[in-house]
């Protein structure tokens, strides 16, 4: 619904007027109902959008209570193996091409990732 309400107001940004003999809907100015129908199926719209994101917040907090993991899956890898290719002055591409994981990974499991916290990255003995 969202997706019609943009394209009927983007038509009427480019002056073309939208006619649909079988549902009723005429969104040309000179047409008081027409605009209220625009109206009425914007409102249902964001309602919509509304009741899609709080059913998708209590089905994460649901999850959350239940102790699920919510999110992208941790990486894990060798940290020490990577800490000790780094002591080795070894690039972090090289490090990362050789466990096998990305470069952020790697960078943001040891410290060095700028502002980037070390989130997501658990440490494989």
């Amino acid at each position: 619904m969202k997706d019609f309400v943009n394209i009927t107001l983007q038509l009427k940004e480019w002056k073309v007027r939208l006619i649909s003999a079988t549902e009723s809907v005429d969104s040309g100015d000179e047409n008081p109902f027409a605009k209220f129908m625009i109206g009425l199926l914007a409102l249902l719209a964001e309602l919509e959008r509304n009741i899609i994101v709080e059913r998708v917040r209590a089905g994460v907090a649901e999850a959350k209570r239940q102790g699920k993991h919510c999110g992208r899956p941790m990486k894990v890898f060798h940290r020490d193996q990577a800490a000790k290719l780094r002591k080795q002055n070894m690039s972090w591409r090289g490090i990362a091409a050789q466990l096998g994981v990305p470069v952020s990974t790697v960078r943001d499991a040891l410290g060095a990732g700028g502002d980037r916290r070390s989130r997501g990255v658990r440490k494989v003995s």
